[in-house]
């Protein structure tokens, strides 16, 4: 959170200029600019248009003058905070079916710092499929500059290390979903923590993160945004797999 004098900092333009609807598009509720940065550029990653209100007063403006797919809602702000800003979209009749997503007690939330993955699987379950190249998911997906020193370590057996976790991902993965399925959180712990090791040796950062989360929440015993969660992890060992297999076969 930040400020009044981030809110002053904003044009006017970023505030209410009408959304193109050439593609879905989302409104984001963040007074910090730094977020709301980041949260823009991965939603054009994602093929979608974004907007943006820094406070839940100019939320509720935008609501009213134009259509959004879904809202991305930050809980902590000046003015108006997200709480109050998502009651009121929900007293409001022609609003209550939209989609609201923040860190807690919304139809979904996500914590910050906000994943791709994770991002890309809590939208698709409102507002659809979305494209995303695995080039421009690799770059977020796997820490290049980790890789590169487990090939200066591992040399000519980096291609074979890779390959083997290529080969231990995927049914590592099936384990992590299929233990969450049996409601044993104890079990789940262990094999997200797994996961999560292995991934960052290798430099899926993302992965890493994703499965640090689940193990978390496994500890925690709370099931809330797990489904969402083990979704992001899904195709976040697919991205990292993809941009792995460009990886193998290159000279040191």
């Amino acid at each position: 959170m930040v400020g009044a004098k981030s809110s002053e900092r904003m044009a006017a333009s970023d505030l209410l200029v009408h959304p193109g609807r050439s593609q879905r598009c989302v409104l984001v509720v963040e007074d910090n600019d730094v977020n709301a940065v980041i949260l823009r550029r991965s939603l054009t990653n994602l093929g979608l248009d974004s907007h943006r209100a820094v406070d839940g007063t100019q939320a509720l403006r935008a609501l009213r003058e134009f259509l959004f797919d879904a809202v991305l809602m930050d809980c902590q702000m000046l003015v108006m905070d997200g709480y109050e800003a998502t009651q009121r979209i929900r007293a409001t009749p022609s609003l209550a079916h939209l989609p609201v997503t923040a860190q807690s007690r919304m139809d979904d939330h996500l914590t910050k710092p906000v994943r791709l993955e994770e991002l890309r699987a809590v939208l698709e379950a409102w507002v659809g499929p979305m494209q995303v190249t695995h080039s421009i998911a690799g770059q977020y997906a796997v820490n290049f500059d980790t890789l590169d020193r487990l090939r200066a370590l591992l040399v000519a057996e980096f291609d074979a290390t890779v390959r083997l976790f290529l080969t231990d991902a995927g049914g590592a993965l099936t384990v992590v979903e299929e233990v969450f399925e049996s409601g044993d959180w104890e079990q789940l712990g262990r094999a997200a923590h797994s996961l999560k090791s292995t991934s960052a040796y290798v430099g899926a950062t993302s992965v890493s993160e994703t499965c640090s989360r689940i193990v978390q929440q496994a500890r925690d015993q709370k099931a809330h945004q797990m489904d969402a969660m083990l979704l992001g992890l899904r195709r976040g060992v697919e991205v990292a797999s993809a941009a792995l297999k460009d990886q193998l076969g290159r000279a040191h």
